[in-house]
This record gives C-alpha cells, sequence and structure tokens, in this order.
C-alpha cells in the first residue's frame, strides 16, 4: 500500500511524457512531408550585419611589438609570422625590441628584420644596452618613441609565439 501508488504515478507520468512525444514526432513528420510535397528549399539570408569577425575594411593603425632576449632558435620564424600578417603594410608597423646579450644573437635578429625591411614591411629593430626592468621595461621603453602616438592598437607577442595569419582580422574588429 506503501510503495504501489508512487509507483502507479511515476507509469502514469511516464505514459503521457510518451504520449506527448509521439504526437511531436507525428507533427515533424508531417511537417517534413509538407515541404517534401511543396519542393520547399532553403533561401540563403544575407550576410549578418552583426558578425563583427566579418569585417567591415576598415583597418586601424597597429604596432606590433615582440620584445625577446637571447631567441637564438625562434627569432627567425616569429618575425617571419609577424611580418606575414594579413594587415595593409601602411597601417602596422613591428618593433623587434631585442634585450639580447649576446652580440650574435643580436646581429642575426638586426639581419633578419633588414631583410624583411627590404622587402617592404614596416619593421624596426630597437637594442637595448641597459636592460632595466627586463621585458617589461623592454615594452615600456619603447612605448616612448615618438611614433607609437600615430598607433590606435598596441599588440604585443612574444618572441616564441607565431600568430596565424589573419590574426589581427579576426581580432581587431572586437576591438571597434
Amino acid at each position: 500500500q506503501y510503495i504501489a501508488p508512487p509507483l502507479q504515478f511515476l507509469t502514469n507520468s511516464c505514459v503521457v511524457l510518451f504520449m506527448i512525444q509521439s504526437v511531436d514526432r507525428l507533427v515533424l513528420c508531417l511537417g517534413c512531408l509538407w515541404i517534401k510535397l511543396r519542393g520547399i528549399k532553403p533561401v540563403p539570408i544575407a550576410a549578418d550585419k552583426d558578425d563583427v569577425e566579418a569585417g567591415d575594411e576598415d583597418f586601424p593603425m597597429v604596432l606590433v611589438q615582440m620584445p625577446m632576449c637571447n631567441e637564438r632558435e625562434v627569432y627567425q620564424q616569429s618575425i617571419g609570422a609577424i611580418c606575414a600578417l594579413d594587415w595593409p603594410r601602411s597601417n602596422f608597423l613591428v618593433q623587434v625590441l631585442d634585450d639580447s646579450d649576446d652580440a650574435t644573437t643580436s646581429a642575426l635578429i638586426k639581419e633578419e628584420v633588414e631583410k624583411w625591411q627590404r622587402e617592404g614591411v614596416r619593421i624596426v629593430y630597437r637594442h637595448r644596452v641597459i636592460r632595466d626592468g627586463y621585458k617589461a621595461g623592454n615594452l615600456k621603453s619603447a612605448m616612448n618613441c615618438s611614433y607609437v602616438k600615430d598607433y590606435e592598437y598596441v599588440v604585443i607577442f612574444d618572441a616564441d609565439f607565431q600568430p596565424q595569419a589573419d590574426f589581427l582580422k579576426r581580432a581587431m574588429p572586437h576591438f571597434k
């Protein structure tokens, strides 16, 4: 007498839920049959205006900073990836901020920067002899350059990071 009534209630509830689901399936099947018989095809809608990653061809001025210190193993790939960013060349500048204390590494990094300059990339090489503040000090020092005020946004990539070419096109619309 204690177990039977709750079990009967649960059974009745399951039957009701099964009936509701069956009616839902029947309505869906009738809807699919109606669409098939009428030959209704989906119509593509225009691009969503709220999609910020679609871009509106507005390219703000972007300063890309890459601080490094004795990054002999990754400097070529990282500088190459940053210089290959899909962004108008006139609207971004790359600052390679070198704190290397090894003259050979500094020379290699400077040579790589000069190679990209010859290819038309707006890239500058800055080397600090006095390494106050380490990486943060290097970034702070670079922000004191006179041309920095011309840029709306600053993007900082670590020396061992290689961004995808469309990084700026995907990221910048979120900051507008």
